[in-house]
């Protein structure tokens, strides 16, 4: 009993000194992002640069390939790839969390919870600065948002906590079993072939149904689904809300358990 105890003590440390330390790995996080383009002229200018190049291009031929209008595809596009981009580097951006901090989890004591959080906090900066994005997409479709965007609020909400979740677990369980990472990131690439990014769940309706069934659908709708002038369906919020639950539920007894282990998994 008193080992359990001190066991699920030390993890709430651990939150805790993490939570203390938000001035530290924020700035982590920062420099991550901007560390990808430290030698470019542009700098960080390039990352909404790229993205919208991506964007506009993929936008333009799937809007013909799908027969539907550009003011709506464009928008529909530009707000799903960066909606999956932060559920996919959740999950399979995850898979080198402790790997990659092995040199400062090896040298001292470190809350193991700061590099879980310098990563989402990472994944959503880039977010942000795909955000601006959605609104120059729509001016150049000529496509008014409305204030119903700000029901995409609650749902990133959600994806945040999801993220928080997953990006602990699968560095767990990949500092654990390190092939585990590649069978994680090679789902994820077929994931976003089967989840409605680059093309529409009204192309027929038994696509409409099956992807009723896909989480990673209904995970991108939450927060997409205000841009396109719709509030998210109810079940998609309940699906989302359940994984939360589900994920965290799984997680935490699993990083109670495991956070001792993880310097000699790394």
């Amino acid at each position: 009993m008193g080992v359990r105890t001190s066991r699920w003590a030390e993890a709430w440390r651990d939150l805790t000194q993490s939570l203390r330390l938000t001035p530290f790995w924020m700035r982590l996080a920062y420099q991550r992002v901007r560390g990808r383009y430290q030698r470019l002229s542009l700098g960080l200018i390039w990352h909404p640069l790229s993205y919208a190049f991506v964007v506009i291009s993929l936008g333009y031929m799937w809007a013909a390939i799908m027969g539907r209008e550009a003011s709506y595809f464009m928008p529909y596009v530009a707000v799903g790839f960066a909606t999956w981009f932060f559920i996919s580097n959740a999950i399979s951006g995850a898979t080198d969390i402790f790997n990659g901090a092995r040199r400062h989890i090896m040298a001292r004591p470190t809350p193991l919870m700061m590099f879980i959080f310098e990563r989402t906090a990472a994944n959503l900066m880039a977010f942000f600065l795909e955000a601006p994005l959605f609104f120059l997409v729509a001016l150049l479709v000529g496509r008014d948002f409305g204030w119903i965007v700000l029901l995409a609020l609650p749902g990133l909400g959600l994806l945040i906590l999801n993220a928080i979740w997953a990006n602990l677990f699968f560095a767990i369980a990949v500092a654990r079993f390190p092939d585990l990472g590649e069978m994680v990131r090679n789902i994820m690439r077929i994931a976003f072939f089967f989840t409605p990014i680059i093309w529409s769940v009204d192309v027929n309706p038994r696509v409409e149904n099956v992807s009723q069934w896909n989480p990673f659908y209904h995970a991108v709708e939450v927060v997409r689904a205000p841009f396109m002038g719709a509030p998210p369906d109810r079940i998609s919020y309940i699906v989302v809300s359940a994984i939360a639950a589900v994920g965290l539920t799984l997680t935490i007894p699993m990083f109670v358990y495991a956070r001792r282990r993880v310097p000699y998994w790394v």
